[in-house]
């Protein structure tokens, strides 16, 4: 019995420290597409990808989506959600959806990675499956 008490004590401070809300992105870029692409006639505009992100580059800023998704559940009447629609050997899809509760305002920003080749991908943003004259990214 008192082998026991110690081990209960630790499983319930598991159990209570594990559950809760949980904050974290829910991005998960597949292995292909992760590192760094640019737009090769701007030279500016691109992309880096994580494991856990992806960061949108422009000429002005950096647009973190997960620090963006993160930041927007944790402020009072805004909230933010992930719609992952498609993880796969080529294609990498998802929806990042901004709510501001009280102004009744609702902004959707749809990412579609297309992979080419080993060191090329499409882009396009509020559009699938991608144009053909969608833009081209090659790996840095």
């Amino acid at each position: 019995m008192k082998d026991l008490v110690p081990a209960l004590l630790l499983l319930s401070f598991f159990v209570f420290f594990s559950c809760g809300e949980d904050d974290s992105c829910p991005l998960t870029p597949p292995n292909w597409l992760i590192g760094n692409w640019e737009e090769p006639n701007s030279g500016i505009l691109g992309y880096e990808v994580t494991n856990s992100t992806v960061i949108q580059e422009t000429s002005f800023a950096g647009i973190d989506i997960c620090q963006r998704y993160i930041s927007e559940n944790e402020q009072e009447g805004t909230s933010a959600e992930i719609e992952i629609f498609e993880r796969s050997s080529n294609l990498y899809s998802f929806k990042l959806t901004s709510k501001i509760e009280v102004a009744g305002i609702t902004q959707s920003l749809e990412y579609t990675f297309e992979k080419i080749d080993d060191d090329r991908i499409r882009v396009c943003e509020n559009r699938a499956p991608c144009p053909s004259g969608a833009l081209v990214y090659v790996r840095q």
